[in-house]
């Protein structure tokens, strides 16, 4: 996608700035919450969800 600045500049692209930005950040934050990399689901990947799943798999494997 393209806009014009005014007559007398070139053509940039909206792509660059502040919004696309968050947008790039919120969807990464949605991609790592549908591929199971945030377990707590809070939109960071971080110690707690790995945390969560050692906990998840440890009551996996004590009811086996």
């Amino acid at each position: 996608m393209w806009a014009y600045q005014d007559k007398t500049k070139s053509v940039r692209p909206i792509t660059k700035g502040k919004n696309m930005k968050k947008v790039k950040e919120v969807a990464l934050k949605v991609w790592n919450v549908i591929n199971g990399k945030d377990a707590d689901m809070d939109g960071d990947v971080d110690i707690d969800d790995a945390m969560l799943k050692a906990k998840r798999k440890a009551k996996k494997k004590k009811e086996k």
